[in-house]
């Protein structure tokens, strides 16, 4: 359905509404829920918790003075529809979608919050996302490409350019995720946090990296060798470049650079 308009809100203020999926990995959204209890942020209000599939783990009602809400699905979705349906139940300024793999070693929401209020026009903002060696991940990339696709086959430099951040760990401002009606749920998985991205920004939303706020992903990386998932990130890209987002964004992109070298 259509989200909530800011004034249809009540009591909506500066806090943050948290949303993680289980695909069946209780134990690993408990550790991630143990860090928000541990770290005690007065800035998460409520986190959402979507069961995708079945399982015996449920989470607890609350943790210290956050609230927990329980999302089971009939029949599982894909990302971005776990995330929309989550959204109604946000009533916060903030919006931030976690990957269950993530741990919290500090307190990221307070400084988070800071950058927001310093730019009325930031739309989304991603922390630092590191692996637990604390190198950095490759979490911030260049718009995805057929040519890119090939030099990233080819050679192992890339360009390093921030036109989208990965779903890991995004922080909305929730008017700017309501402005463009969320993600698109015909991504059943990959590419709809690069297609938020290029709408956000053809929005006149802004979006940045908190490089000084770091946060850890303990990557669970054994769907990457399923031929499944492998159809699922090739139809899902071919849906991102048949669409007018995708180039749009690209001639943005373009201008920008245009500018930059002049």
């Amino acid at each position: 359905g259509p989200f909530l308009s800011r004034a249809d809100i009540p009591g909506s203020s500066s806090l943050l509404t948290l949303s993680v999926v289980s695909h069946g990995q209780g134990r690993i959204v408990a550790r991630l829920l143990d860090d928000l209890a541990r770290i005690a942020s007065p800035r998460v209000s409520r986190v959402i918790v979507t069961r995708n599939i079945t399982e015996d783990w449920r989470p607890p009602e609350r943790i210290g003075d956050c609230e927990i809400v329980l999302i089971d699905n009939a029949q599982p979705r894909g990302f971005g529809a776990n995330h929309n349906a989550a959204f109604e139940h946000c009533r916060s300024e903030y919006f931030a979608v976690v990957n269950p793999d993530i741990l919290l070693p500090q307190d990221p929401f307070t400084s988070i919050e800071q950058q927001f209020t310093s730019d009325p026009k930031l739309g989304l903002l991603s922390p630092c996302i590191k692996n637990p060696d604390g190198q950095i991940e490759d979490f911030v990339r260049a718009q995805i490409s057929p040519l890119s696709i090939l030099l990233r086959r080819i050679s192992s430099r890339t360009e390093h350019r921030e036109d989208w951040v990965a779903g890991m760990f995004m922080v909305f401002r929730s008017a700017a995720f309501r402005s463009v009606h969320g993600f698109d749920s015909r991504f059943f998985m990959y590419c709809e946090d690069a297609d938020i991205c290029a709408r956000l920004r053809l929005a006149q939303w802004k979006f940045t990296i908190a490089w000084s706020c770091d946060v850890i992903h303990d990557a669970q990386r054994a769907s990457h060798r399923s031929a499944r998932h492998l159809r699922w990130h090739l139809t899902s890209m071919l849906r991102m470049w048949a669409s007018s987002a995708f180039w749009r964004y690209r001639a943005l992109l373009s201008r920008d650079r245009g500018k930059e070298l002049n």
